[in-house]
Order: C-alpha cells, then sequence, then structure tokens
C-alpha cells in the first residue's frame, strides 16, 4: 500500500481529491495527511511483527509444555510398572525365604502409590535396590501424592486417563492375590464359606491355620499370576502408543504452525525492510531534491513546501484534467491548492540584459552562446549574494533579480532608500563586470559584452504558480514597469522612472544621472518622464559605467578556487593585445569579495 503512493498518487489522491472540488485546501493538509498515512502504515508492519512474536512465544510455550507432557507420560507409565514390579518381587522374596521385611518393603510401596507416604523424588527411578543394599534412600522425599491423583494432574486425555485406569484396576487385583500369599505365610486365610457375610468380612483374613509357605509360593509364580502381569502390562503398552501419538501429533502441528509463523515473520520483516529502505531512499532523494530546490527557490519558499507537495498538487491537475476530459470541459471549477503566496508591500525589481544580444546570436555557435551567457549569469549570481540582492529567474539573456521586503519593518522609509541604493549599486556592478565577457562577434564595435537595466520599486505579488520546473517568480504592475524600463534603457545606464528618485531618499545625492529627464512611451503604461542613473559614488568610491574595457585583464577571477572565464578565454576565445602605454600589470583586478561589495 505503501509503495502505492510512490507508483500511483493518484489513486491513492482518490479519498483527498473529493472534497477539493469545492473547498480550497492547502496543499501542507494533503501532506500532513499522507504522513499520517506512511505512519499508520508503518504502525501496522511493526504491531504485526510484535503480535508474530508473541504468537511465536506462545507457540514456543506450547511446544515446551508438549515435551514435558512427553516426559511426564514415560514418567508416570514407568513409575507405575516400576511399582508393579517391586510388589512381585518383594512378595516373591518373602514367600520364599520368609524375611518379614519384604513383606514390610511391600506394603511400603502400596502406601506410596496410594499417597500415604512421602513419595521419593523421581519415583520412576530405581529407589528399592539402593535402599535395600546400604538402608539410606538415594533421595530426598517429597510430600505424599497418590500414583492416580499424579494422573489426573497430568492433562492426559479421556482415552489414556481410560486406560491407566485400567492398569491400576488390574495392578490393585494382582495386589490382593498377593496380600492372599503373604497372609498364607502367616496362618492366616479367608472364610471359605462367605454365607451369610458382608463383604468386608468375607475379604477379612479371620481363619486361622497352620503357616502353609508351600501354598503361597505356588501363588506368586502360578500360570494365574503371570496372567494377571499381562493384564496390567497391557493397558500400560496401549497407554504408551496413544500418549505418545497424540503428544507427536501436538508437537506436529506445533512446528507446522512454527513454519507458518516464520514464513509470515519472514515475510513482515521483509516488508519492514523494504519500507525501511524506500523510507531511506525516500529522505535521501527528497534531500537531493530539496538541495535542488534550495538553489533555485528562496529558503523560505522552500522552508513553507516539501518535495511532496509538487506531487500532490500533480494528482489534483491530473485528476482535474481528466474529469474535463470526461466532461467535454464541463465540470465544476477546482479551486487548486497554492504552494506559496506572499504579498511584498515593497520591493525593488530590476531587468538587465546584454545589448545587442540578438545579432551577437546569429553568427555565433549555440555551445559558444550558452557558454557566455554561464559565465555572465554566474558573476551575477555571486555579485547578487554578496550584495544581499535575490536573483528572481533569467529569460534569455535578461536576468531578473530584486531586493525584497517581506515585512511591514522592512518596508519602511529608511529601509526602502538603503534597499533602493544597494540595487543601484549592484546594477553598476554587474555592468562593470560584464566587460570582463568577450564579446564572440570578431568585428563587432564592443569588444566585451554592455549590459542595460531597468529599474523600479512598488508592491508585488510572489509565489510558485504550477508543479513542473516550479519557479519562484514576482507578479504586479512593479514588474512590468521594471522591463518596460530596461527594454527602453541604453547601454552601462540604469533606466528609472523620475517619481522613482523619490524613494531613495537622502541616499539620492549619491546617485549621479543624465542631466536630461526624457519622456518615454512605455507599452501598456503609457508615456512617462525617466531618467538614467550613471554612477553611485555612496560609498566614497565613484562606481560608474565604464566608457571602455581596455583596464579589463585575464587576471580577474570570480573567487580564488572558481574562474568559469579562465578556460573559455584561454580555449575557445583569445584575449585582445594590451592598448598601447599599458600593462598586464597595469590592469585593474576585480576579485568579487563577498564581504566588500
Amino acid at each position: 500500500l505503501q509503495f502505492l503512493y510512490l507508483i500511483a498518487p493518484e489513486a491513492t489522491h482518490d479519498t483527498c481529491l473529493s472534497y477539493h472540488t469545492h473547498t480550497h485546501v492547502d496543499v501542507r493538509t494533503m501532506s500532513t495527511t499522507a504522513t499520517k498515512v506512511n505512519f499508520a502504515l508503518n504502525s501496522v508492519v511493526i504491531t504485526g511483527l510484535m503480535v508474530c512474536v508473541v504468537i511465536g512465544g506462545v507457540l514456543m510455550e506450547e511446544a515446551r509444555e508438549a515435551a514435558l507432557l512427553l516426559a511426564n507420560t514415560k514418567e508416570l507409565a514407568q513409575e507405575l510398572r516400576q511399582s508393579s514390579d517391586d510388589l512381585t518381587r518383594f512378595i516373591r522374596t518373602y514367600t520364599v525365604t520368609g524375611n518379614a521385611s519384604y513383606w514390610g518393603y511391600f506394603q511400603e510401596v502400596i502406601k506410596i502409590r496410594n499417597g500415604e507416604a512421602p513419595l521419593p523424588k523421581q519415583p520412576w527411578r530405581n529407589h528399592w535396590d539402593l535402599y535395600i543394599s546400604d538402608g539410606q534412600a538415594p533421595r530426598e522425599y517429597l510430600p505424599p501424592a497418590s500414583l492416580l491423583d499424579r494422573m489426573r494432574a497430568a492433562k492426559f486425555s479421556d482415552a489414556e486417563m481410560e486406560l491407566l485406569e485400567e492398569a491400576k484396576r488390574q495392578s490393585d487385583a494382582l495386589i490382593d492375590l498377593e496380600d492372599v500369599a503373604a497372609h498364607a505365610m502367616q496362618g492366616l486365610f479367608r472364610p471359605n464359606d462367605t454365607a451369610g457375610l458382608t463383604e468386608a468380612e468375607a475379604r477379612a483374613f479371620s481363619v486361622e491355620a497352620p503357616a502353609n509357605q508351600t501354598l503361597a509360593m505356588q501363588l506368586v509364580h502360578s500360570i494365574p499370576y503371570h496372567v494377571w502381569k499381562g493384564r496390567i502390562m497391557r493397558p500400560l503398552d496401549d497407554f504408551a502408543a496413544v500418549s505418545n501419538q497424540r503428544v507427536l501429533d501436538a508437537v506436529d502441528a506445533n512446528y507446522r504452525l512454527n513454519l507458518i509463523l516464520v514464513v509470515v515473520l519472514g515475510c513482515m520483516l521483509a516488508s519492514l525492510i523494504g519500507l525501511l529502505l524506500f523510507y531511506f531512499v525516500k529522505v535521501r532523494n527528497d534531500a537531493q531534491v530539496t538541495g535542488l530546490l534550495t538553489t533555485m527557490l528562496p529558503l523560505r519558499v522552500v522552508e513553507s513546501v516539501s518535495v511532496r507537495d509538487f506531487g500532490e498538487l500533480r494528482a489534483l491537475a491530473s485528476d482535474h484534467a481528466r474529469k474535463l476530459r470526461k466532461s467535454r470541459g464541463v465540470v465544476t471549477h477546482v479551486e487548486f491548492p497554492v504552494l506559496y503566496s506572499e504579498f511584498l508591500p515593497m520591493a525593488w525589481v530590476a531587468f538587465t540584459d546584454v545589448v545587442g544580444f540578438t545579432s551577437m546570436c546569429r553568427g555565433t555557435p549555440a555551445k559558444v552562446v550558452i557558454s557566455i551567457l554561464n559565465e555572465l549569469f554566474s558573476i551575477l549570481d555571486v555579485e547578487a549574494m554578496s550584495y544581499g540582492i535575490e536573483k528572481i529567474k533569467t529569460i534569455g539573456d535578461a536576468f531578473m533579480c530584486a531586493r525584497l521586503t517581506t515585512s511591514e519593518l522592512q518596508a519602511e522609509e529608511g529601509n526602502i532608500a538603503k534597499d533602493g541604493a544597494l540595487m543601484v549599486k549592484y546594477l553598476l556592478r554587474a555592468m562593470h563586470l560584464a566587460r570582463c565577457v568577450r564579446n564572440p562577434v570578431p568585428d563587432a564595435d564592443n569588444k566585451f559584452l554592455s549590459l542595460r537595466a531597468g529599474l523600479h520599486v512598488g508592491p508585488v505579488a510572489s509565489g510558485i504558480v504550477g508543479f513542473e520546473r516550479p519557479l519562484y517568480d514576482l507578479f504586479g504592475d512593479t514588474v512590468n514597469t521594471a522591463a518596460r524600463l530596461e527594454a527602453s534603457g541604453r547601454s552601462d545606464r540604469v533606466h528609472v522612472m523620475a517619481t522613482t528618485m523619490t524613494h531613495f531618499g537622502e541616499t539620492v545625492k549619491d546617485i549621479a544621472v543624465e542631466n536630461v529627464t526624457t519622456q518615454v512611451e512605455l507599452k501598456g503604461i503609457g508615456e512617462v518622464s525617466t531618467q538614467l542613473i550613471t554612477a553611485y559614488r555612496g560609498d566614497g568610491s565613484s562606481t560608474g559605467a565604464p566608457a571602455d574595457a581596455t583596464y579589463f585583464t585575464e587576471s580577474y577571477e570570480l573567487r580564488p578556487e572558481y574562474s568559469p572565464a579562465a578556460h573559455r578565454r584561454s580555449e575557445v576565445h583569445p584575449l585582445p593585445p594590451v592598448p598601447p602605454g599599458m600593462t598586464e600589470s597595469a590592469g585593474a583586478v576585480y576579485e568579487v569579495d563577498p564581504a566588500q561589495p
């Protein structure tokens, strides 16, 4: 589902688009929704992993219980068989030897099995052979617990319990026969005539007679005795087979569940790893795109929008276009969300372009034209950063820049005047630096490029429109006026309206203009009075447009570590010869220093 957002953003945003039709919704709301969905998907995967871990723990506990049940089954069956064998051995020894100790051992085994005497620890192990040899118990004793009660507590099935109880009944019946043999050794017998006697009286050894060892030996060594032993072992053997099969079935089922769990857990881990990889790749790509946007858009704009906003706007536009195609142009109006918009109460806007650029391009290879523009605009970019001027965009050979006031505090009269003076200095500086770029036309009147500029001040609207190749731009009459002033300007001059001079405040005395005020017809505006700025002397040094470029030499550098001019000049266009009466060392060296504009 998360990858669906990357593959088919339109389908992912169908639920969001339903209410965009009649309502203006900010793109950041859509971005927040997508982020919540992304977080929910990751939460579901992590929760699923936790559930799998819990289920795995439960299955491990069930496997442990199955192993314990299997061991307990063998122990209880072995204990029942061991106690039956001990009883047979003790009664036979007693009838042969007449040693009363073995009769005592016989009775002690019965008491332990019935829960009337302490239970030896691990009773399925050999106890009596070790005890008889030295009279010491090999292991400690536990509280009394009957064999039947411990069988019931072992959670055997009903069929298994029925087999164990049958073996216990047969063992008890054999004990009765062994009890008759033991009393025969003592000269005690049951009455032959049981008529009129109760069951207890009939089973009591109330008849005294001489001890009959031969009878006792015959009873415990006879064929009926072995038949009774077989009746005990048969249900025990069936119990072992049934219980073992049940435990093995439980273990096998547990194994299959564990195998399924491992597969599910592996898939979820793979999904989580995939999501994390997707997240890291997405973050890296977003960082790269954000870095690219930072170079293309002002920082305050980049901080206000995200990369995802453009994708969501694209999804909205695609959906709207699809509806228009289906409805043949008749569809409910959709107010598209605005990625970024801002009203600037006062801004200085300027346009510059290369004088004679159109004729220069006619006979110049495209690669050379791009190289020249790249060098020129790179120089202007660095200078703009050093002056605190915002580059807005380039249109062909035109370079648009502005000094923006983004708050009411910056829009105060004193700040506006300072910003205007800064723009003038920057534009004049740009004209100087343009003289470093060689004109590729061999027979041109100007061997180096020259600029003209138009400058205007006023309120503007700014923002981003569209989503393909997003561009931060300025809109309004101020922008149009600055463009018209630039188009009607003169080389190496800053063209302004006469009314603009009032916005320079006290700095107007440092601005040199041509003495003539001209009337210019501006397209879409009408006839206006304009002036041409030629120099600025406010910092103690004269900054004006150069009359020629003879004092510029190859030692010009944009920055010590970066010189876009050096490579192009040395390989594309040779430098002009040094003018008469001058040397290379006498040339003016212009280095762009952000600290010293």
